[in-house]
């Protein structure tokens, strides 16, 4: 609403609510130049009368108004000031009415926001003459303060000081963090409103009661650099500078909260880091914290800087054999609750996955039990453990990948990580299995299902139950990635899907493991090495449909690309599906990036875009199709090494053959030289096939060594089964659940620990969970600190599940004694939250 707009203005006073003593409204009007006389005869107030006021009707006037009109409501309007009370003949209905109606800019503002007292009028008017001069800025103090009641000279004060800094937000600690961020940002427009037309010394004041700082010269930059040090020295608690000693706040507690609370406000988290950026360099913190060990990093979360130091630490000693493995892993979970963590997730993610697997292998290198395993033992225990350090590989790589400007002590780790893997886990696993499997003449290995009996075993009993079943089948997507995509689909969508090994061919490739996944009678071989099922050339989309077809004349059959399927729409997917039974849907997007020399580095993004298609093509069946009955396997696997060992060599490659690749030849002798091994193949019994003992490529002319399938190996043989059933009544999977430890009743200190508990591990069935941590007072403020906690414990025991952080409560409360309430609310859901009422009965602080 507009100051100048008068008549609205009075509109707006006459609908106002009235007390309750009152029966109508009477409001005066003084105007001493007679500047409305003429403009008030057009002015429209509904049910007000309106009436000029002179000497000569006084009498007459207060007749009407008391005598003759009641229930009348009216604006008197004088052309002069207001007469001395004892002269004043209407001063008994002056008294009565509302305040009087004033024109002026400054009386209007008062008016608007019902303020009147005399005395805050007339020390607002006197300290802060030259605010009013613009009406801009009373237009803006009555916008902050319309939603405030019982307006106090404190909170005509904050308001011009929120006006002046551009501050909408009605709180006095919004309005210091929009002020420290205009000094971050060298911008000091701020500043200078408040000299030119506002108070300092009310600023210095209100800093002084909160947080203690005092200066002969005060400056917004002084300030600064006193709550950041003194922040850093309530963290860090020794080792820093003595200088900054002096600038040490004393009401430590209300700089936590205010920092806390400033970093939590995630429309202010840029201008909050930039503060972070100007503080640090202009206190050169990079040297303060150069040469500091782990666990003195560890105790700050104020500064970027120290993250960045403690993630090139910990890359140091990972690189440096360090030992303390377990360490570094617990202040890596740990560092997930600070504000820093995400802008240093990737670096922090590279340093867990390769503790990780570091500590893997070299558990593997000093167990000897498992060498003691048969092949089918090995097989299982390759499935239940040491898969995983195949995955965790995968995963550091392409993590490192995603890092802008690796530094070069992480390029060091890259480095080991490598070697790490090819010479302490694949050659060691692989000799391990070579040595059990090289006796054999056939290439079961296993008990699991060979992929020659899928169709058989696991499609045709449903078939046979008359119900449509979807197979996808995914070119190269090994088993340790169907790991990962069982438990991608189990947290986030409402299915049941469980993951089965299935025993691959040897020689592991694309055409003989396409063709053992359809229907067929007998695999065999063309003149020029072709796969044929049941004499029927098995490559291409075209040709497996006809297989289909032949195999089953009385089934409607699909086949088609997943990157067609993909494209489709809700209505298209359900006109090509309508009546079917058995759907073949081919995926390849892992295998056609790998085995491209060109593109073989990129072998890992691969997999990550094929988990993002796969989970896909899942969710448009499942929604578009209501299926109820999806299979996802491989047709082989493949080994990947970034960089290969040096202890493997490559071994001639023959001249006659029928099938080759760099890991197998295919010929119908039944021996070779070493140093390969010779196995008849389930899938083609009229054939042999001759592959490396271990790692050992074929040497064959052209690039594109390093991502490799057709062998014996573990990750080339097995692959993943994955049985996905639509349960329409199946629940979300659940958060974990989380208990207070502690007992609260009363808190009588202004910084408590508190303890949670982790009820369940993280598993399948159970996903993190991360809370904030709080204590509002009896009206609901704020006035702790935020504590995050982040439960995402895998341990079996529950004495390593559980959760600890500090609540700091700030010091300058008004009432130190008052009902409250410790807040655990769900980050991602709100209405999970547990309130525990306590009595809060705090020391005075002198």
């Amino acid at each position: 609403m507009s100051l100048d707009n008068t008549e609205q203005l009075l509109q707006e006073r006459f609908k106002q609510p009235l007390e309750q003593y009152q029966s109508r409204r009477i409001i005066f009007w003084y105007d001493v130049e007679g500047s409305f006389s003429e403009e008030i005869d057009q002015y429209k107030l509904p049910e007000v009368r309106i009436i000029k006021v002179d000497q000569h009707n006084y009498f007459k006037i207060k007749y009407q108004i008391e005598i003759l009109e009641p229930n009348q409501n009216f604006l008197l309007y004088f052309m002069t000031a207001r007469p001395d009370t004892q002269h004043d003949p209407l001063i008994d209905i002056y008294l009565y009415s509302q305040p009087e109606f004033r024109t002026d800019r400054i009386s209007q503002v008062f008016d608007e926001l019902d303020v009147q007292s005399e005395e805050i009028k007339k020390h607002i008017i006197h300290e802060y003459p030259s605010f009013f001069n613009n009406q801009k800025r009373q237009s803006d103090l009555v916008d902050r303060l319309r939603d405030e009641r019982a307006i106090s000279q404190d909170k005509l004060e904050l308001a011009i000081f929120l006006v002046l800094i551009k501050e909408k937000e009605f709180s006095f600690l919004s309005g210091l963090m929009t002020l420290l961020g205009q000094q971050a940002l060298e911008d000091l427009s701020g500043w200078q409103q408040i000299e030119r037309f506002g108070r300092p010394e009310w600023f210095w004041q209100q800093i002084e009661k909160r947080f203690g700082f005092h200066d002969e010269v005060p400056t917004v930059a002084k300030l600064m650099i006193a709550i950041f040090e003194t922040q850093a020295q309530i963290e860090f608690e020794s080792g820093l500078p003595r200088s900054w000693q002096k600038y040490y706040l004393p009401k430590t507690n209300d700089v936590t909260v205010f920092l806390n609370q400033w970093a939590n406000q995630r429309q202010r988290t840029t201008i909050y880091e930039k503060s972070i950026d100007y503080i640090t360099h202009l206190l050169k913190l990079d040297r303060v914290l150069e040469n500091k060990p782990i666990d003195f990093l560890k105790k700050g979360q104020l500064f970027a800087i120290g993250d960045a130091l403690l993630v090139q630490v910990i890359t140091t000693q990972l690189v440096q054999d360090g030992l303390n493995l377990d360490a570094y892993e617990q202040t890596i979970v740990e560092r997930q609750a600070t504000h820093w963590y995400f802008k240093y997730k990737t670096e922090y993610r590279v340093l867990l996955i390769a503790l990780r697997l570091i500590r893997a292998i070299d558990l593997l290198a000093t167990q000897s039990e498992w060498h003691q395993k048969d092949k089918t033992e090995l097989w299982h225990y390759y499935q239940t453990h040491l898969a995983q350090i195949d995955r965790w590989y995968r995963q550091f790589n392409q993590c490192y990948s995603d890092l802008k400007q690796p530094s070069a002590v992480l390029g060091e780790l890259r480095d080991k990580i490598n070697r790490y893997y090819s010479n302490g886990f694949l050659v060691l696993v692989n000799q391990q299995w070579y040595q059990k499997i090289q006796t054999q003449s056939t290439d079961q290995f296993s008990d699991d299902l060979p992929i020659s009996q899928f169709y058989k075993q696991r499609i045709a009993p449903l078939v046979s139950e008359n119900k449509r079943v979807f197979i996808i089948i995914s070119d190269a997507f090994r088993y340790e990635v169907g790991q990962e995509l069982v438990e991608k689909l189990n947290r986030s969508q409402r299915f049941d899907a469980t993951l089965d090994a299935m025993e691959g061919n040897v020689p592991s490739y694309t055409d003989l493991g396409m063709a053992s996944l359809l229907p067929h009678q007998k695999l065999t071989l063309d003149g020029e090495g072709h796969v044929l099922v049941d004499q029927r050339l098995s490559s291409g989309l075209k040709n497996r449909l006809t297989i289909l077809q032949n195999a089953l004349p009385n089934e409607a059959v699909t086949v088609n690309s997943a990157e067609d399927v993909l494209k489709m729409s809700r209505d298209q997917l359900r006109q090509l599906y309508n009546g079917t039974t058995v759907n073949y849907i081919y995926h390849n997007t892992i295998d056609a990036r790998g085995d491209n020399a060109k593109t073989e580095s990129e072998i890992f993004s691969a997999v990550d875009l094929a988990l993002s298609q796969l989970s896909e093509l899942v969710s448009a069946l499942v929604g578009h199709l209501t299926a109820t009955n999806i299979f996802i396997t491989a047709d082989h696997g493949f080994i990947f090494e970034q960089y290969m060992s040096q202890s493997i060599d490559k071994v001639g490659s023959p001249t006659q053959y029928l099938v080759r690749n760099r890991r197998f030849w295919l010929d119908q002798q039944p021996t070779t030289e070493e140093p390969l091994l010779t196995f008849k193949p389930h899938s083609l019994s009229d054939y042999y096939v001759h592959t490396p003992r271990g790692l050992e490529r074929l040497a064959i002319q052209g690039g594109g060594s390093r991502y490799v399938h057709g062998g014996a190996s573990l990750q080339e043989l097995m692959i993943p089964l994955i049985a996905i059933k639509n349960d329409r009544h199946a629940q979300p999977v659940k958060q974990v659940d989380l208990a207070l430890l502690n007992e609260f009743t009363i808190i009588s200190s202004y910084q408590f620990s508190l303890s949670l508990i982790q009820i369940q591990a993280i598993s399948s069935n159970r996903r993190s969970k991360e809370v904030i941590v709080y204590v509002e007072n009896k009206d609901g403020y704020l006035i702790s600190n935020k504590l995050t906690l982040i439960a995402d414990y895998r341990q079996d025991s529950s004495n390593n599940r559980v959760l600890t952080g500090n609540v700091i409560i700030q010091s300058s409360l008004n009432e130190r004694y008052q009902p409250a309430k410790i807040i655990i609310e769900n980050i991602i859901d709100p209405n999970d939250r547990q309130e525990i009422s306590v009595m809060l009965d705090l020391p005075e602080i002198d």
